[in-house]
């Protein structure tokens, strides 16, 4: 979990949540079970109502394990010429979702 101070796709000041493994780990849920722990650690811990995220839209595993754990597709946005999905959750559809199990 990351905030972000600079403007992206019109937004400032928010919690950004990301990934990033090896390829050789893809496929194994890491990145599912990271991304679950980090939302848990954001709303619990530090408190904030709402996380984005955003994937390249070429990245169909990104995309799939962020909407998997509950974000959802507000817009497609250009960042530095790569075609982006922006996603967001709160803490109540977060909870909505822990509680449907993953």
């Amino acid at each position: 979990m990351e905030f972000v101070a600079e403007q992206i796709n019109n937004h400032k000041n928010y919690y950004d949540l990301g990934y990033r493994l090896i390829k050789r780990y893809w496929g194994q849920g890491i990145a599912t079970e990271a991304a679950l722990a980090s939302l848990k650690y954001a709303f619990d811990n530090l408190n904030t109502d709402e996380v984005f995220a955003r994937a390249d839209c070429e990245n169909v595993g990104s995309n799939k394990v962020l909407k998997k754990v509950g974000l959802k597709l507000i817009e497609t946005f250009d960042l530095n010429g790569v075609k982006h999905n922006w996603y967001r959750t709160d803490k109540a559809g977060f909870e909505s979702k822990k509680s449907n199990k993953v």
